[in-house]
């Protein structure tokens, strides 16, 4: 195929390659649209800036199936702000959990967490808390303590190179103490949506 033609379908030579797709246009919150933006790679982005990334989109509401801008569900949106960086991620959040490598020590800004099973992911925002889309809030910045009334934790993994981001958030909560179990009473219902 031409370059010309790979453009016109919105590839490039290097998502032919299975590189990061580094193309796309800007659409509603200065979002790259499709594959990420030009000039920015993996190698390069911190979890800062993957977090600031992801809280800009706060209160866009949740659809399933959505891949953002103006809605998201719960892979929809992490795969969204990771493609902005450059760093590719599977659209269902089952798939996203074979991603990266496990987390084992400090959660660190930007690591994906997933619950119940695999069945919902978020990004890692420091202080025991990420964003994520869900059901009842879209995009919102959740606690820990208050989604584990009513989700199991399942697991963390770190789709950013080790070298890029030094910084646990805060208290650097470990991603085996996340898991450990509280009592299960319901909680809020806005504090405990699925997505």
């Amino acid at each position: 195929m031409r370059v010309s033609t790979l453009v016109a379908l919105g590839l490039s030579l290097s998502a032919l390659a299975g590189a990061p797709v580094a193309t796309g246009s800007t659409g509603a919150h200065g979002a790259a649209t499709s594959g990420g933006s030009a000039g920015r790679t993996h190698r390069t982005v911190t979890g800062a800036r993957v977090v600031s990334y992801a809280k800009r989109f706060t209160g866009v509401p949740y659809v399933f199936g959505a891949n953002g801008p103006r809605s998201f569900d719960c892979s929809g949106f992490t795969s969204f702000v990771y493609a902005h960086f450059g760093v590719h991620l599977s659209r269902s959040s089952y798939a996203q959990m074979r991603q990266g490598r496990p987390v084992r020590g400090p959660l660190r800004l930007g690591d994906l967490v997933f619950w119940d099973g695999g069945g919902h992911v978020g990004i890692y925002t420091g202080n025991s808390r990420f964003v994520s889309a869900t059901v009842h809030r879209g995009i919102w910045d959740y606690g820990f303590q208050i989604w584990r009334q009513t989700q199991t934790y399942t697991t963390a993994r770190r789709v950013l190179p080790s070298t890029t981001n030094p910084s646990t958030g805060g208290a650097g909560v470990s991603a085996a103490s996340v898991g450990s179990r509280l009592p299960r009473n319901g909680g809020a219902a806005d504090a405990s949506p699925r997505g």
